[in-house]
């Protein structure tokens, strides 16, 4: 009589963790990818990836310059799964300082970051953000001084601030004599 015996292997679906990364230039993250039938391997489009300590981890170092990068894990079953690392540029603000007149109105630009970044209210001054997610305008109070604006990145927590001098303009009076 012959017998058939027939392997079957489960392997759990691949996962990945984090998903999606927010990353600095050169900056080091920690990958651990759960599931799959071991070994697990990897591709990348331009950063350095390396296996950590404990199984299925990785460690990952973002390229030097700013772009979109993705990595690729794939096991013996080849399954895969794939993760994008956004390599971003750091938040900035133009101007930093802003002069107006009392009820004034200026606007302000914000680059880099992961353009997710919120703006701390204020007590004196009117923030409006912009529909492009890259500017937003003030309308000055009628209370002279120096303002700071903090501007928050929600994903990086990469903070900024800029300063708005409200200023009121100049009166002359005359006097009789000289």
């Amino acid at each position: 009589m012959n017998t058939l015996l027939a392997l079957l292997l489960y392997t759990a679906p691949l996962a990945v963790t984090p998903q999606h990364l927010w990353s600095q230039p050169e900056q080091i993250h920690h990958i651990q990818v759960t599931g799959g039938l071991p070994p697990i391997y990897w591709q990348t489009q331009s950063g350095d990836i390396t296996p950590g300590e404990q199984p299925n981890s990785f460690i990952y170092q973002a390229p030097r310059r700013y772009m979109q990068d993705s990595i690729r894990f794939i096991d013996r079953s080849r399954q895969q799964i794939q993760i994008t690392i956004d390599i971003l540029r750091p938040l900035t603000i133009t101007p930093s300082i802003r002069h107006l007149p009392l009820n004034g109105e200026t606007r302000f630009r914000i680059q880099g970051g992961s353009g997710q970044w919120q703006i701390e209210p204020h007590q004196t001054l009117t923030i409006t953000k912009q529909d492009d997610n890259i500017t937003f305008n003030i309308k000055a109070g009628s209370t002279a001084g120096l303002h700071t604006i903090q501007i928050h990145d929600q994903i990086t927590h990469e903070h900024i601030q800029a300063q708005i001098h409200i200023y009121a303009p100049l009166d002359v009076h005359q006097t009789g004599e000289f």
